[in-house]
């Protein structure tokens, strides 16, 4: 269960990809603690749950996903 990084882990085992080289994009404090504690890049997004208060710990922080395929 989030915020462990085996979730994180396993999904990039499977798809063949490292962690380092994986983005995970969350809209919960949760959600970013686990991609940081894999070691993933992590990007928050407000269109959720969470406040830009709770994502100190976010590589980046977009306003909703639309603006995802902007930054990339």
């Amino acid at each position: 269960i989030k915020p462990h990084p085996q979730p994180v882990q396993w999904a990039t085992e499977h798809l063949g990809v490292t962690v380092e080289n994986t983005l995970l994009v969350g809209d919960t404090r949760i959600d970013i603690q686990a991609a940081k504690a894999a070691g993933a890049l992590a990007i928050a997004v407000l269109c959720g749950f969470g406040e830009r208060e709770d994502f100190g710990d976010a590589d980046l922080i977009l306003e909703s996903t639309a603006n995802l395929a902007d930054w990339l």
